[in-house]
């Protein structure tokens, strides 16, 4: 039974940020610069990440509180202070120890040195913040360190040269001038040797040339030092055993600085069973390959692939032993079977945290190096460099399934598209394969900028789950939606169709480019240049949409008196979709009770809902305040229901002397005419401002057995309804007569609209609506009015009217874009509370009616809102109980955090200026 592939844990064991004031902090970050400079990247991803403002901060004091907050700042000053001490401190010993030279100058020029080494870098060449300033800092130290030690070192062996050179004058029998050029040649290559094997071990990315490079520069430097202590022996007499010591030194100190060599025991002790304690002996700076690393890892892929990659991607972060992670990955993919291997290189893609993995399990890794070292060898011409390189052949490599796959998911990586279908199609029979194949043809046709282009762009179905990549064709279906509003932007004639089309392509654009990390790596840096490119496109357009100059009176299409009708009519889909359900979907027509807050849209709604209800169903409309004074009891009000309905059917109607005479049978009569014609229709009365009726009834003029009647004809037919709009529930309406409705009728309340429907209504009142709202005028309105529905007509009216005045009239240039400006114009000027007058009065002439309280309960809370304890010290409390009751039903006041205040901020602005302060 196969062993548990263990876990790996090679990140720093850290549990709090570096402190400024902490020595030993410094010195734990001067070993990370040498020996685990992965550490910093760490350190900065970890608790640094993210901050900034530095700049913003005004005064030096509060500079320096701030970096002592920002880590990533406190982190960056602990950098400069090591580059500006490491340099000091070396040379002060140095001369402490006797070797002349003059050290504070020698540490200037380390740190200025230190400066100049990455005064060319650029940390926005780098992916990753905290690989640029992991980068920045250690560079910035291990030069200005390794400069100064390697310029002490180079003085004191330029000491020792010219001691040998005296030795060397008197054996060989030259002049003493040549000896000591001689000698201070060998110093120099000496000091030269070991300054760069120290300063290659510090860096933190290797190649073959640079391990070739710092071991070749570090067994000079041994040789050479043994040279000098064989000749030292004969000058000055140091014996067999000091040679043998300075030998051992030179190449112990090769040996740390460059390989590591004790912590090679990772090799050996990472199969055992004291794996956990062999496992923090693997160094982070070696880039030799380990013994039987790559062996182990590929046991653990076969094993169990997931858990080996997080193995394999600690790593490629903590360590340079990325050749032996290729060669596992590579062995292991090559094994893989057919119905496994995209899976398995896709999820190699998602997790590595080196993607040069997945090019090197296509290309080869050994002509890459060979390649990359041929390229550094400054001495060759180029010609016989690309020869060169193209006899190594670092190309990716299509010849097996393996390798095209990890060539199709690297191009990717790439921008190079062309190769990845190239690469996908080797595979294309195997699982997933034409998945692959179809994102990668979707992602090359989608590189286009132009809107035109764009507009006429084909963009292929999304295949069948079960997918591969479904968080990128996520992303394909916004592209796709967004391809198609782009050819609205493009063909239609309608402005308002123009720049709706174009907000929702930039909502889906924008939905991509927000959650970037939501997508696999692969293919992510593609699709986020794709949705950038198209969002920079169709910006532009929008720019040139928003220019279109307007040579006349805008049109004003708020309507703030007559119903909304046609096109004009927004909003309510909730309402009308109920609607539906009980008239256009069911069988049985319902009758219902339409109830609601003064000027709350019922009779624009009435009017509306014929085009929904299809051919089968006709609504006619009555609207009873047209009754005026009624004299002829039933008969006058069934009289001029008759004249609608004839109107509206061309259904010639009875005789007003049948209906004065005989009201009762002779609009029954009538009814069962209507349904029993060749042509019938469902047909729905739908009588508006029903409390007519209830007027009618109380002052005598219409018997209370009018109601019993209405109640027989709704449950005559199937064919037959009636919709009752008006201000009050049936229930409201307490005398008995209304009771037998009770069970009759379905009550629908309309409330206000919500803030979407308030949005919807502003900025798309006509098809063809040339002004726009500032994005936060839109909640501001909403704020004012609660989405009261003729309230929010009324600012659009009053917008448009004052944009038509200063343009028109006043000559004024200004923006086609509304503003807060103009709305507070508008509401503090006494016109708009002039032309709404009849719905403020409305509602306050409703608040004066039974149950009193009403108005004297909207006064009190009308500068603030009170609780109920507080009112309840100037109200009876059964009172009180019953006014607030039909204020909060009307929607005139809700209750906030147990405090009663007035729903409608411009109403309440109304009572304060009109019903307290004018009365």
């Amino acid at each position: 039974m196969s062993q548990p592939v263990p876990k790996l844990d090679l990140a720093p064991k850290l549990r709090r940020p570096l402190s400024l004031w902490n020595p030993l902090d410094y010195v734990r970050l001067l070993y990370w610069v040498f020996y685990f400079p992965q550490a910093i990247r760490w350190y900065v991803e970890a608790f640094a990440r993210g901050e900034t403002g530095f700049s913003n901060t005004q005064s030096w004091g509060k500079k320096l509180r701030w970096i002592q907050r920002d880590l990533t700042a406190r982190l960056r000053l602990q950098g400069l202070i090591l580059q500006i001490v490491m340099p000091i401190t070396t040379c002060y010993v140095l001369g402490v120890m006797g070797i002349s030279m003059d050290w504070f100058g020698t540490s200037l020029i380390c740190i200025y040195m230190g400066f100049v080494g990455t005064i060319y870098e650029d940390e926005h060449e780098y992916e990753e913040e905290a690989g640029a300033i992991a980068q920045v800092i250690c560079s910035r130290v291990a030069i200005s360190t390794t400069l100064s030690v390697a310029l002490g070192v180079f003085t004191a062996v330029g000491g020792v040269a010219s001691i040998v050179a005296y030795g060397v004058a008197f054996v060989v029998n030259i002049d003493v001038a040549t000896s000591v050029v001689i000698g201070t040649a060998i110093g120099a290559a000496i000091g030269t040797s070991f300054s760069t094997a120290v300063t290659a071990a510090s860096v933190s990315t290797f190649t073959i040339a640079g391990v070739v490079a710092v071991c070749t520069a570090g067994l000079v430097a041994v040789c050479m030092a043994s040279i000098v202590a064989v000749c030292a022996a004969d000058v000055i007499d140091i014996d067999l055993v000091g040679i043998i010591a300075i030998c051992a030194a030179s190449i112990l100190t090769f040996g740390v600085v460059t390989l590591h060599p004790g912590n090679w025991l990772w090799g050996i002790c990472s199969g055992t069973p004291q794996f956990r304690q062999g496992q923090r002996l693997l160094p982070h700076i070696t880039p030799v390959s380990l013994p039987s690393t790559a062996k182990q890892l590929s046991l653990w892929l076969q094993q169990d692939w997931q858990v080996g990659l997080k193995i394999a991607n600690d790593l490629l972060k903590y360590t340079q032993q990325f050749i032996p992670v290729v060669q596992a990955v590579n062995s292991v993919l090559a094994r893989t079977a057919p119905d496994s291997l995209i899976p398995h290189v896709a999820s190699l893609s998602d997790t590595v945290w080196e993607q040069r993995t997945v090019k090197y399990a296509s290309a080869s890794l050994r002509g890459a190096l060979k390649a990359e070292f041929i390229n550094n060898l400054f001495i060759l011409p180029r010609f016989i460099k690309r020869k060169l390189i193209w006899n190594v052949n670092p190309q990716l490599r299509l010849d097996s399934p393996a390798r095209a796959t990890a060539a199709g998911f690297w191009s990717l990586y790439c921008f190079n598209i062309r190769t990845a279908i190239e690469a996908f199609q080797v595979v294309e029979d195997f699982p997933h394969g034409k998945e692959m194949l179809l994102l990668a043809t979707i992602l090359n046709r989608a590189q286009i900028s132009d809107l035109q282009q764009i507009a006429t762009l084909n963009l292929p179905p999304t295949p069948h789950p079960p997918l591969l990549r479904p968080e990128s064709w996520n992303a394909i279906a916004a592209i796709r939606r967004a391809s198609e509003d782009i050819r609205v932007v493009c063909n239609a004639a309608s402005r308002t169709a123009r720049a709706f089309a174009s907000n929702r392509a930039l909502g889906d654009l924008n939905s991509i480019l927000e959650a970037p990390d939501q997508l696999p790596k692969a293919e992510r840096k593609l699709i986020l240049s794709i949705a950038r490119t198209w969002r920079d496109s169709l910006l532009k357009s929008v720019s040139e949409i928003g220019r279109i100059e307007i040579l006349k009176p805008v049109q004003n299409p708020y309507v703030t008196g007559d119903p909304v009708e046609g096109s004009l009519f927004v909003g309510r889909d909730d309402i009308l979709k109920q609607l539906e359900e009980l008239w256009f979907m069911s069988d049985q027509l319902q009758s219902v009770v339409l109830y609601g807050h003064r000027r709350m849209g019922k009779t624009s709604l009435l009017r509306n809902v014929n085009d929904r209800l299809g051919s089968n169903t006709q609504l006619i409309y009555v609207n009873l305040l047209n009754l005026g004074e009624v004299t002829q009891g039933a008969g006058e009000v069934l009289l001029s229901i008759c004249d609608e309905i004839a109107q509206a059917t061309n259904h010639p109607a009875p005789s007003d002397t049948d209906l004065i005479n005989l009201p009762y049978p002779t609009f029954r009569r009538y009814l069962q005419s209507l349904i029993q014609s060749p042509e019938s229709k469902g047909l729905i009365i739908a009588l508006d401002e029903f409390e007519k009726l209830e007027d009618l009834i109380t002052a005598e003029k219409l018997s209370p057995d009018f109601l019993s009647y209405l109640r027989g004809l709704v449950q005559m037919s199937p064919k037959i309804a009636f919709a009752f709009a008006g201000l009050h529930t049936l229930e409201e309406m307490t005398e008995d007569y209304f009771s037998p409705f009770f069970a009759s009728v379905i009550p629908i309340r309309l409330s206000f609209l919500d803030r979407a429907s308030t949005r919807q209504l502003l900025a798309n009142p006509s098809d063809d609506f040339p002004l726009d709202y500032a994005p936060d005028l839109y909640d501001e309105i909403f704020d004012l009015t609660a989405g009261q529905p003729y309230l929010v007509q009324l600012l659009g009216f009053q917008l448009v009217r004052r944009y038509n005045a200063q343009v028109f009239e006043q000559g004024r240039d200004r923006s086609h874009q509304f503003s807060i400006d103009d709305l507070t114009a508008i509401t503090e000027s006494s016109n708009l509370y002039d032309n709404g007058r009849y719905y403020f009065t409305g509602v306050w002439q409703q608040a004066a009616q039974s149950p009193l309280g009403q108005q004297d309960i909207l006064k009190a809370i009308a500068h603030q809102g009170l609780s109920r304890d507080v009112l309840l010290q100037h109200f009876d409390p059964a009172q009180f109980d019953t006014a607030i009751e039909a204020l909060r039903r009307h929607d005139v006041v809700h209750e906030v955090n147990q405090t009663w205040c007035i729903k409608v901020e411009l109403f309440r602005r109304w009572v304060v200026k009109y019903a307290i302060e004018n009365h």
